[in-house]
């Protein structure tokens, strides 16, 4: 994360306001655009001065890289919530960890309609950034996928493609929940793509909506 200028030198005080600052700069950009939007605009939706905003923050840019880097590690979170899970199958891993990260992005709308708009003008470090975290995310459900085949409980042909999919729910809920949730609640979207069952996690599966559908025996 690149330094963001500021003129308070109460580092604690600063993470606060940076932390509601994002929020509603974020609510702003979608609202109105991020090139539309002005510093004034996002000064008077926290309710600050357009003066008082630049304590806080330098620039526009600096709010998009903040937006960025809020969400940025959910891999490490992922990493996280397995080894709180402790000696479980791969099976139950797999499962319990497609859960968290649906449930977790949840959450996720405003940042991902924001970047699916916007990363073509994101200067190229900051798109490689974000490219770099979907990427651990992939990973690390490849690597459950391929722990669960070399313990025998899954037959999956391409795990990377697989680990995809897993990414791919979640972002379909994250930016289309407002037509999802008129047909399913979230529990139930999960409890549809996490499979609790591996026997039928065939090899030849490989559509979207079959790969990683629950199956029960």
């Amino acid at each position: 994360m690149r330094k963001i200028r500021t003129m308070s030198s109460d580092d604690k005080l600063v993470a606060q306001r940076r932390k509601v600052i994002v929020e509603k700069a974020l609510q702003v950009f979608l609202k109105k655009g991020y090139e539309r939007a002005t510093m004034r605009d996002i000064g008077k939706a926290c309710g600050m001065t357009h003066g008082n905003l630049y304590n806080y923050i330098a620039s526009k840019e600096d709010l998009r890289h903040l937006i960025l880097m809020r969400d940025i590690d959910g891999a490490a979170r992922l990493r996280d919530y397995r080894a709180k899970l402790g000696d479980v199958t791969c099976a139950r891993a797999l499962s319990e960890c497609m859960a968290h990260f649906l449930r977790g992005m949840d959450s996720m709308t405003g940042p991902l309609l924001f970047f699916d708009r916007e990363v073509y003008k994101f200067p190229q470090e900051d798109r490689r950034v974000a490219l770099a975290a979907e990427v651990a995310v992939v990973s690390f459900f490849e690597e459950l996928l391929r722990e669960g085949v070399e313990a025998g409980e899954f037959q999956v042909r391409n795990p990377t493609l697989l680990a995809h999919d897993i990414l791919m729910y979640g972002h379909d809920w994250a930016v289309r929940r407002w037509f999802l949730k008129q047909h399913v609640t979230l529990e139930e979207y999960i409890e549809h793509h996490v499979p609790v069952s591996y026997t039928h996690l065939r090899a030849h599966e490989t559509s979207l909506h079959l790969v990683c559908r629950l199956l029960l025996e």
